[in-house]
């Protein structure tokens, strides 16, 4: 998703993130949280018949928390301790390290490895 967007590419490149285009990157990088956390559905919600955006406060509570140096091991403990305060449900930590893999190894990235 990032590497092939020219724009994204131009305004890392060029160091330009002024607010309004950080709001654009935060999006970007929610979509991909998004993605990974839905297809996952780690309270088994939407298998269930739950609305596509039952997880959207999770989500959101991730990508705030979400720095461009986090490491995999660091997302794993947001993503646990967001669904624990969240909704009280103690997530697998090894199901949360390896979606946080998933999150920082796929499209939430863009192609300097950057959030």
């Amino acid at each position: 998703m990032w590497g092939d967007n020219v724009g994204n590419e131009l305004i890392h490149g060029l160091g330009l993130i002024s607010k309004g285009l950080g709001v654009i990157i935060l999006l970007k990088t929610e979509e991909g949280i998004a993605e990974v956390i839905n297809h996952w559905d780690p309270l088994a919600l939407l298998a269930g018949g739950a609305p596509r955006n039952e997880y959207d406060l999770e989500i959101k509570e991730i990508s705030k928390q979400v720095t461009s140096d986090i490491n995999e091991s660091e997302l794993a403990r947001v993503i646990y301790s967001v669904f624990k305060d969240k909704t009280g449900v103690e997530l697998n930590p090894l199901s949360c390290l390896k979606h946080a893999f998933q999150m920082l190894e796929g499209n939430c990235r863009n192609s300097e490895g950057q959030f």
